[in-house]
């Protein structure tokens, strides 16, 4: 999924994703169980609170604002590394100011659900992903075999997800291995 300024991208749990930018950009990161953000949304909304495995969110303005806000609140307390974080109470506070206003930018309507299509393509690529360290020299054929795909498919997968070829992006986790072990 394309994310454009001012909107937010939800995964679900067990989901894994890839991300590439196109130029300079700022993520931040909320975790929360799916059971207790239902909760909340529920208790907050009056309604019932469901959130899609994948999709992409534009937020209310104003939503999006209070969230950040909360959200360099919490930054800022654990950066200082102060004691804001570890006492209860305080961590409470900030939680309870934090959720409500994630609710209330996930209470808009998702503005893109990930296609079945998608969800397949993000599928091959964690499997592909999990099968690079183990296997790290394999040639695309045998990729393909391992995964149970056609080479047609992998690229497709690769070139949506990725942005880059299958042997590209082999080749660079490939580097990344080298690098880390001889960093030990």
């Amino acid at each position: 999924m394309e994310l454009r300024v001012g909107e937010m991208i939800v995964l679900g749990p067990n989901q894994r994703m890839h991300a590439r930018t196109d130029g300079p950009c700022r993520w931040g990161s909320i975790r929360l169980s799916g059971d207790d953000l239902a909760q909340y949304g529920r208790a907050l909304t009056g309604a019932e609170f469901v959130v899609p495995p994948v999709a992409r969110w534009r937020p209310p303005r104003a939503a999006l604002r209070r969230l950040r806000h909360f959200y360099r609140a919490a930054i800022r307390a654990a950066e200082m590394r102060s004691r804001a974080l570890a006492d209860d109470e305080a961590a409470r506070g900030l939680e309870q100011q934090l959720i409500p206003a994630l609710v209330e930018c996930l209470s808009a309507r998702s503005v893109d659900e990930e296609t079945e299509a998608a969800r397949r393509h993000r599928d091959i690529l964690a499997r592909f992903e999990d099968l690079a360290p183990k296997r790290p020299y394999l040639d695309i054929a045998e990729i393909c075999g391992a995964l149970g795909i056609s080479t047609r498919k992998l690229r497709l997968a690769c070139a949506e997800q990725l942005g880059m070829t299958p042997v590209s992006y082999a080749r660079r986790r490939r580097m990344q291995h080298i690098v880390a072990l001889r960093t030990r």
